[in-house]
C-alpha cells in the first residue's frame, strides 16, 4: 500500500528546501546589487559553502524534527562556528574590551586592578590583535605570530563586568596558550568556547521547556544573538542566561505539580547572574508574581519567594550603583563623558528641575525607537557598514513579529498585561540608564542605545502578542525551520559580501 500522507510530506519538505534555495539566491543577488556586484573568489567560495551547508542542515532537520533540542545544538554550532572563524578581528561591538577582560580572566585575574592614567596590565600579543582590528584572516597574517608574554597597559578591560561572564572565553584563550598556538587562535578559541557555552544552555533550555520549543529555537538563532554568542562578548552569556530563565519560567508556569525547588533556584540564579552584569535585566525576576499560587508549598513559601525576588532586585541595583557604574568609568569613558558634558548627577538635577522636558525626551526616544534602533542603526559589526543592511534588518523584524503573532500563547489578558509591564520596565530602564550615563546633560535625545540590549527580553514578545494561529497552519514547524535556516544563511552572506 502506498502511504499518500508520507508522500505528501516528502514532497512538501522538498518544496521547502527549494523555497530556501530560491529565496537565498534572490537575497544574495539583491545584496550583490546593493554593493555594486563587488565580489571576489573568496566570498564566492564562502557563499557557495553557505548554500551547501544550509541545504544539508535543512534536509536533516526536516527529517529529525522530534529532537528539536538536538537540532538547536546543530544549528547554533554549525552556523556559529562559521561566524566565529570568518568574522574579522574585533568586529563585534566592544569586542576589543571583551577580549582584554577574557585574557585577564585566563591569567587568573578575576578582579582587574586599574592603574590611574594608564589602565590595565595586558599581555603584549593583545596589541598584535588590536592593530589588525577589522581585518580578516586572509590579510592579517596573525597565523604566523606567536603568543608572547611581555606586558603593557591598555585603557579598558570592562572591569565592571563580573568574571563569570568570561569564563568560557578564558578557557578558549588558555587552551590556545597551553597548545602554543599562534595569536589568532586566542580569538578563535575564545569565540568558539563562548559559542559552545551558549549552544549548550540553549540545548538544555529547549529540552526542558514544555512548550514554545520552536519559538525558543527561533529566538536563540536570531542573527544578533548568535553573532554575539560567536564572539568574545559577554552578551553571549547574558543571552544564554536570559533564555534559560525564560525556559524555567515557562516550565514552572505549566508545571502540573508542586514547584520543584531546583527549578525555582535556576530561575532565580539565572536572573541574578544577568542582573549583576546589566542591571535592567534583574527586573525579569518580577515574572515570579505570575506563577500560579496553588503550586507553591504554602502561602508563606510563596510570600518568601516573592520577597526574595524583590531582595535580589535591590541587591542588583545597589551593586550597579556602588560598584559597576564607578568601575565603568575606568575605561576611558570618563574622559569621553567630560568632553561631551555627560554627568549622572548633572542629568538628575536637570530632570528634577525640568521634569516635563526630561519626560518628553524619554517618551520620544522610547516611542520612536523601533525603526531607528532595530532597522536603521542595527549592525552586527562595529567596523563596517554593508549596503543592504536595512533590507536585512527589515526582513528579520517582519519574520520575528510574524512568528510572535503565530505563537501558541494561552496566557490570560491580565497575565499578558503584566508581562507587558515587565517588558516595559526593562525597556524603559535601558533608555533611562543611557540618558543618565551616556547622554549630554539637558539633551533632547538619548544616545548609545543599541538593539542588542533588548535581545534578553525578546522571549516575552511571543507570550504577549501570540494568537495561536500556528495551529491552523499545516506543517508550521517545518516552515519555521526553513525560515531559521534562511535567516542564518542570509547572515553569513551579508558578512562575506561585506568583508571578503
Amino acid at each position: 500500500m502506498i502511504d499518500n500522507e508520507k508522500i505528501k510530506k516528502h514532497f512538501f519538505k522538498n518544496k521547502l528546501t527549494l523555497i530556501y534555495l530560491i529565496s537565498l539566491m534572490l537575497y544574495t543577488l539583491i545584496i550583490f546589487y546593493c554593493n555594486g556586484f563587488n565580489y571576489s573568489k573568496i566570498n564566492l567560495i564562502l557563499i557557495t559553502i553557505t548554500f551547501i551547508v544550509g541545504f544539508i542542515i535543512l534536509k536533516f532537520s526536516l527529517k529529525s524534527e522530534k529532537d528539536i533540542h538536538k537540532i538547536a545544538l546543530l544549528y547554533l554550532l554549525i552556523f556559529g562556528l562559521i561566524i566565529a572563524f570568518t568574522s574579522p578581528i574585533f568586529v563585534v561591538p566592544d569586542e576589543v574590551e571583551h577580549f582584554a577582560r577574557s585574557d585577564l580572566t585566563s591569567e587568573g585575574v578575576l578582579f582587574p586592578q586599574y592603574t590611574p592614567n594608564q589602565g590595565y596590565y595586558m599581555n603584549n600579543y593583545f596589541w598584535d590583535m588590536l592593530y589588525n582590528a577589522g581585518l580578516t584572516i586572509f590579510n592579517a597574517n596573525l597565523t604566523h605570530w606567536d603568543i608572547w608574554d611581555a606586558q603593557a597597559f591598555f585603557e579598558s578591560a570592562f572591569s565592571q563586568n563580573l568574571f563569570y561572564g568570561y569564563i568560557a572565553q578564558a578557557i578558549g584563550i588558555l587552551l590556545a596558550k597551553i597548545l602554543d598556538l599562534s595569536v589568532i587562535w586566542t580569538l578563535w578559541l575564545g569565540r568558539v568556547f563562548n559559542l559552545i557555552f551558549y549552544s549548550l544552555i540553549v540545548y538544555v533550555s529547549i529540552r526542558n521547556i514544555p512548550k514554545f520549543k520552536y519559538e525558543l529555537l527561533f529566538l536563540a538563532c536570531l542573527p544578533l544573538a548568535i553573532f554575539q554568542a560567536a564572539s568574545m562578548s559577554v552578551d553571549g552569556f547574558i543571552f544564554a542566561m536570559a533564555i534559560l530563565n525564560f525556559s524555567y519560567f515557562i516550565r514552572l508556569y505549566y508545571s502540573k505539580k508542586e514547584f520543584d525547588p531546583k527549578d525555582l533556584a535556576i530561575f532565580f540564579i539565572s536572573g541574578l547572574l544577568i542582573g549583576l552584569l546589566k542591571m535592567p535585566y534583574i527586573f525579569i525576576l518580577l515574572l515570579i508574581f505570575l506563577l500560579p499560587k496553588n503550586k507553591f508549598k504554602s502561602k508563606n513559601y510563596c510570600l518568601l519567594l516573592n520577597l526574595i525576588s524583590l531582595l535580589l532586585i535591590g541587591i542588583a541595583m545597589i551593586y550597579s550603583y556602588k560598584y559597576a557604574s564607578p568601575e565603568l568609568l575606568k575605561s576611558g569613558r570618563a574622559l569621553i563623558m567630560a568632553q561631551n558634558n555627560v554627568s549622572v548627577s548633572g542629568q538628575i538635577n536637570y530632570m528634577l528641575n525640568n521634569p516635563l522636558n526630561a519626560t518628553l525626551t524619554l517618551i520620544k526616544s522610547v516611542g520612536g525607537s523601533i525603526y531607528t534602533i532595530f532597522i536603521y542603526e542595527l549592525k552586527l559589526y562595529s567596523e563596517k557598514y554593508v549596503n543592504g543592511y536595512i533590507l536585512f534588518n527589515l526582513l528579520i523584524l517582519i519574520i520575528f513579529f510574524i512568528v510572535s503573532l503565530l505563537s501558541p500563547s494561552k496566557f490570560k489578558k491580565k497575565e499578558r498585561l503584566y508581562m507587558f509591564f515587565v517588558f516595559m520596565v526593562i525597556y524603559v530602564s535601558i533608555f533611562l540608564i543611557q540618558f543618565l550615563s551616556w547622554s549630554p546633560v539637558g539633551g533632547n535625545e538619548i544616545l548609545g542605545i543599541q538593539a542588542r540590549y533588548f535581545v534578553p527580553i525578546l522571549p516575552l514578545i511571543p507570550l504577549i502578542i501570540g494568537k495561536g494561529y500556528c495551529k491552523k497552519i499545516k506543517d508550521y514547524n517545518h516552515i519555521l525551520l526553513m525560515c531559521i535556516t534562511l535567516v542564518l544563511s542570509a547572515t553569513l552572506i551579508l558578512t562575506f559580501i561585506g568583508f571578503y
